[in-house]
């Protein structure tokens, strides 16, 4: 687990709090844009009336040309203009609609991240659609719906080219996305909602576009379909690709059996993780992936890793290693390289180790162990060596200390969620904190204790936000400040409970469970000490 406080916007593909297939609950299924309308706030909601003119009719009854009055509200996000109602602004786009007698209203389109108008339809271009995106007439929805948000895509690619790029950062811990991004990242979603077949002919054509965020995401989507060819494609054009946002999604559509089967793609995926473009979300799995392989192609790029600034990922990598080696790649070869009787004190039991001297006698070890064995590894048939990219000289942000408080306070979170993952009370505090029954008990208290005070204390916040909205203030700054002091306080006042209440056995076996949370907080960049 890690304390790193970004913003990380993915193009990953939930719509939270929707059904699995949210057009299948519409009456109607339209691209249109509205041409008159109201908005009212009254009582911290937006109330809408608005007359829509449709252009596109994807399912239902209303055809295009026709208006048709609706209306819908919403809460109130951000400042609210200082007059209680204004004109509807300009919105077009597709729209699932829902007829209760005579009168429509809006389904909810976007919610993890609620756009505009409250997120009740999807920006699509409500003019001619692109001829290389006609639906025929017994097309089903889902195609149409594919073809919709595809010409949206290609027309946002063309129209920002490069601007939807990430920002590169060699060791950043996430990224920040532009509105551009998020609508990006919205259509994908979309799209990833829709049946394989729908997106076939989307994805083909995508994957040869000249445009490097079409082309990864349709590289993307036939990788998601076990085409091992995508991803020699993707690997070939991985600087120009790395820094899509579609790119974002890669590693969690790399399967195993992709890597496994075929000793071309395992190396094309070795390539991309030590590239001297860095895509986070494949280097945080590569080394699972390359071990998962059980392949001798996956050694040298796991001996590469072990160079790697981040002393998580240098740890997960001697696992890796070790999980590799121990299936004995080589012997078909002809090469013994596992030993157990000088390898076994040298493979963790799990990873990431938290503690950095352990860290670093392990990695010490299995580089000298390569430098042993590099050559008679890579003079095997189809081997491929790999070297350390210049990036892993670049510092990581200095590491800092983790306060009790805030380890408490993510235990508590921890034991909530796993009682109710057990859905009964009293199967013990938290797996792995070994405690005496009365010890287990009381401590179970108090982190209930805690957890009842902490959701009264953030209703207090959500309530003051809402009267700053309807007041049309903006946030106070130290009213927040506050906010985060008496939240620390909680935290501080329940862990010496727990120090008071517990035996010295209980509260010291507290301690060593907290002071082995795998719990990191970063600030600025710092130098890496040697050997660390």
């Amino acid at each position: 687990m890690r304390l790193i406080l970004i913003l990380v916007i993915l193009c990953t593909f939930h719509l939270f709090g929707q059904p699995p297939e949210p057009w299948k609950e519409a009456d109607a299924v339209v691209v249109g844009e509205i041409v008159s309308g109201q908005l009212t706030e009254s009582g911290g909601q937006v109330h809408s009336s608005a007359v829509l003119q449709v252009r596109r009719a994807l399912s239902g009854p209303l055809l295009p040309g026709t208006s048709v009055p609706f209306s819908w509200s919403f809460p109130i996000r951000g400042m609210w203009p200082k007059t209680n109602s204004q004109s509807m602004p300009q919105a077009s786009g597709l729209w699932l609609l829902k007829r209760t007698g005579d009168a429509w209203a809006p389904l909810p389109m976007v919610l993890s991240v609620p756009g505009a108008l409250g997120g009740v339809f999807l920006p699509v271009p409500a003019g001619a659609l692109n001829p290389e995106y006609f639906y025929a007439p017994d097309s089903t929805l889902e195609v149409r719906i594919a073809m919709e948000v595809g010409a949206a895509l290609e027309l946002a690619a063309e129209t920002e080219g490069a601007k939807l790029n990430l920002e590169a950062s060699p060791n950043a811990q996430g990224v920040r996305l532009s509105q551009a991004q998020v609508q990006f990242r919205d259509w994908c979603r979309w799209l990833d909602r829709l049946p394989p077949d729908a997106l076939l002919p989307l994805q083909r054509r995508f994957a040869a576009s000249s445009q490097p965020s079409l082309r990864a995401l349709g590289l993307i989507g036939l990788i998601r379909r076990g085409d091992s060819g995508a991803v020699l494609q993707f690997e070939k054009d991985f600087t120009a690709l790395a820094v899509t946002p579609a790119a974002l999604e890669l590693a969690s559509h790399l399967r195993q059996e992709l890597v496994q089967k075929d000793p071309a793609t395992l190396q094309a995926v070795g390539r991309m993780i030590v590239s001297e473009t860095r895509l986070q979300s494949l280097e945080s799995r590569g080394s699972s992936l390359l071990a998962g392989s059980r392949q001798l192609e996956a050694v040298p790029f796991l001996a590469a890793m072990l160079s790697h600034p981040d002393r998580d990922i240098r740890s997960n990598t001697v696992m890796a290693l070790c999980m590799v080696l121990r299936s004995d790649p080589g012997a078909p070869r002809g090469l013994k390289l596992w030993d157990p009787a000088t390898m076994n004190g040298q493979c963790p039991n799990h990873s990431p180790l938290a503690d950095p001297e352990e860290v670093a006698a392990q990695v010490r070890f299995w580089q000298d162990w390569w430098a042993q064995a590099r050559q008679p590894v890579l003079q095997l048939a189809g081997m491929e060596d790999a070297q350390p990219p210049a990036r892993y000289r670049n510092p990581m942000p200095e590491e800092r200390p983790v306060p009790d408080e805030t380890k408490f306070r993510l235990l508590a979170g921890q034991h909530v969620a796993w009682q109710a993952s057990q859905n009964r009370a009293g199967v013990g505090v938290l797996p792995g904190l070994r405690l005496n029954e009365d010890d287990a008990k009381l401590l179970a208290g108090i982190f209930a204790d805690f957890d009842r005070m902490q959701q009264a204390w953030t209703k207090s916040l959500q309530s003051q936000q809402q009267a700053w909205r309807e007041q049309r203030k903006p946030i106070d700054r130290k009213a927040m400040d506050e906010w985060n002091r008496q939240g620390v306080e909680m935290a501080r006042q329940s862990l010496e409970q727990a120090r008071r209440s517990l035996s010295s056995e209980g509260w010291a076996a507290l301690q060593k469970f907290m002071q082995e949370m795998h719990v990191r907080s970063f600030g600025s960049a710092a130098p890496r000490p040697p050997g660390q």
